[in-house]
């Protein structure tokens, strides 16, 4: 909760600094540091003057919960990062600390819930045998693959399926039951299940990467040609400068609509792949001058100064503004296509 509200305070600077390339292959590389020890390469134990503290205050411990509550967050918060940064671009374009520390404490008791319900059940749960050796690689699993979905955003599509394809086969080999494991018909089935699935869409991964990129064969489509057609078609064009975006604007006397990207930003991202090649957005951006203003680097000068003037507080961030500056609207965070198209013909109405 301390770290939450410490978040919402501080609005899309936390955001941001999550989402930055060192941050996030930190976090993936934690991630499959202790995949590895999910899987039994080395144990990770809580050191002994913790643990006899912790036993010391077993039996009235509020501060001892209070000091468990914030190891957890910190190790947690980077599974919930990207719903964090969402929530934190939301908390900027709203502008009020009591309205993101209001969402951040909803959020924490909704993580929280988990922990009550597993503590009230406790007495309900199944007792501890070989299937918990299971339950704990198949945590290792997740995490490698977390690890993948979370870092995918800065990898090519290239390295981000042979990874997955390498993490499925890899374990779906080794994840065939022995019978001298010892385990129960439903965990043996369970792990057959895992096993054949995972190779069969590892195999696909792996075999679809090599002859679409051209590892073994001279590269090829898929899609018939429908990728050469997708790129021959209609799409937005975009300026790269404000300076360029207000003299264009004036000339022909649209309004800007000016997109606040970055090569770290995996929402900025969706909003180019899915939502600015929707056909009805292609055919609305015709009647603004689009400008993508590249906000890479956060500690430029003018990076700083054209955020500042158009009240950028996070990524993606599009505005909609006439060339003197006065905006007409604009939208912050993913948005799907229907609700932008909204967006661009309430800015053009406000046009007049």
């Amino acid at each position: 909760m301390l770290f939450r509200s410490f978040a919402g305070v501080t609005g899309a600077l936390f955001g941001s600094w999550l989402q930055s390339p060192v941050v996030v292959f930190g976090i993936a590389g934690f991630f499959v540091v202790m995949g590895f020890s999910m899987f039994g390469f080395f144990d990770i134990g809580v050191p002994s003057f913790i643990a006899n503290r912790m036993n010391a205050n077993s039996g009235g411990g509020y501060v001892g919960a209070v000091l468990l509550g914030c190891i957890g967050a910190v190790l947690a918060g980077p599974c919930s990062g990207p719903v964090v940064a969402s929530i934190l671009a939301l908390i900027g374009q709203k502008g009020e600390v009591g309205f993101g520390g209001g969402l951040m404490f909803a959020f924490a008791l909704g993580m929280g819930m988990i922990f009550l319900v597993t503590g009230a059940a406790g007495g309900w749960l199944p007792q501890r045998g070989a299937w918990m050796v299971t339950v704990k690689k198949s945590f290792g699993v997740v995490l490698w693959l977390g690890a993948i979905f979370y870092a995918s955003s800065h990898l090519s599509t290239t390295v981000t399926a042979l990874s997955t394809a390498a993490v499925l086969l890899v374990t779906g080999v080794f994840g065939w039951p022995d019978p001298e494991d010892g385990e129960g018909m439903m965990i043996v089935r369970a792990r057959q299940l895992y096993a054949v699935v995972a190779g069969i869409v590892g195999a696909y991964l792996l075999l679809g990467t090599l002859a679409t990129q051209g590892f073994i064969l001279p590269a090829m489509s898929m899609s018939g040609g429908g990728a050469a057609t997708a790129d021959a078609g209609p799409k937005i064009t975009w300026v790269r400068t404000e300076a360029e975006a207000i003299e264009l604007a004036k000339a022909s006397g649209k309004p800007m609509m000016i997109d606040f990207t970055a090569e770290w930003c995996q929402a900025c991202h969706e909003m180019e792949r899915f939502t600015y090649t929707d056909a009805a957005v292609i055919a609305q951006a015709g009647g603004f001058v689009t400008a993508m203003i590249d906000c890479t680097e956060k500690a430029d000068p003018g990076v700083l100064a054209i955020q500042k003037k158009y009240g950028v507080s996070g990524l993606p961030t599009v505005v909609f503004a006439m060339p003197d500056g006065r905006v007409l609207g604009g939208t912050v965070g993913f948005v799907k296509a229907p609700d932008f198209i909204v967006e661009m013909k309430k800015a053009l109405e406000a046009k007049g």
